[in-house]
């Protein structure tokens, strides 16, 4: 969701909170076609490698918001050594 190149969490979530905001209306028209299961917001963020647990949290009103819309939340972790190594191919 961050469209500056800043791939941080906290980025990501303002990004899709202004989203959000600004589309409520028509992500709601569009959950609601027939057919239209689920849909997904997705965060990606990347494993530090030098800690042995990390924390990720979400603020309320992004929260209040993907729940109003009936949009699921997901938090996808990738290992940062292997976006390297893949880079570097």
């Amino acid at each position: 969701m961050a469209a500056s190149g800043d791939d941080g969490l906290e980025s990501q979530v303002s990004g899709a909170e202004a989203f959000l905001q600004q589309n409520q209306a028509e992500i709601s028209r569009l959950m609601s076609f027939p057919g239209v299961d689920a849909a997904y917001l997705d965060f990606g963020v990347y494993r530090e490698e030098s800690s042995a647990a990390q924390f990720f949290r979400f603020p309320p009103d992004l929260l209040r918001l993907v729940g109003a819309l009936n949009v699921h939340l997901e938090l996808s972790v990738y290992d940062a050594r292997e976006a390297a190594e893949n880079a570097s191919e």
